[in-house]
């Protein structure tokens, strides 16, 4: 079995799903919502002219929100479905984050100098954050982790920055 191949097709299945539900509340995230919740704010900073690796960026929502903080942000996610609508998500809220689809694979490739990278999953993804963290860190001198426990909805949830600093 292509678990792989799996995994992305049920991605792509729950785009239109996710972004039709009260959850994501795309209509207020359109007239102007950050989707971005208390902590990870808080554990973000000023993000204003900082370029930022967006890991799992979903449809784009997060990634949105921090291009309208003022970050230059690249969304990264397997799904081609959920890439396809961030973009047009992107296009009608007028922001310039990039999306790309990509596999774990081609990130650990990239070549690009983020200053951090921003992801939030279920607790089991850490050793996937580690990972990046470890492959990214070769791009700056001077590295940062930062992560945090959140406590959302029934699970634990990661958040993972890795901030690079001059």
């Amino acid at each position: 079995m292509d678990y792989k191949k799996v995994n992305r097709e049920s991605w792509n299945n729950q785009v239109p799903i996710h972004f039709e539900s009260d959850f994501y509340d795309v209509h207020a995230f359109i007239a102007g919502k950050n989707s971005l919740n208390p902590p990870e704010l808080e554990l973000l900073g000023d993000v204003s002219g900082k370029s930022i690796l967006h890991l799992q960026c979903h449809f784009g929502q997060d990634s949105i929100s921090l291009s309208r903080m003022g970050a230059k942000v690249t969304g990264v996610d397997l799904s081609d479905a959920g890439i396809e609508q961030a973009r047009k998500l992107n296009d009608v809220c007028g922001t310039d984050a990039e999306f790309i689809v990509s596999s774990r694979k081609v990130v650990n490739s990239f070549s690009r100098n983020f200053i951090r990278w921003f992801g939030c999953s279920m607790i089991i993804m850490i050793q996937f954050f580690t990972a990046i963290s470890n492959r990214i860190r070769s791009l700056k001198h001077t590295a940062e982790h930062m992560h945090k426990k959140i406590p959302m909805s029934n699970s634990s949830t990661f958040l993972g920055i890795m901030d690079w600093q001059k």
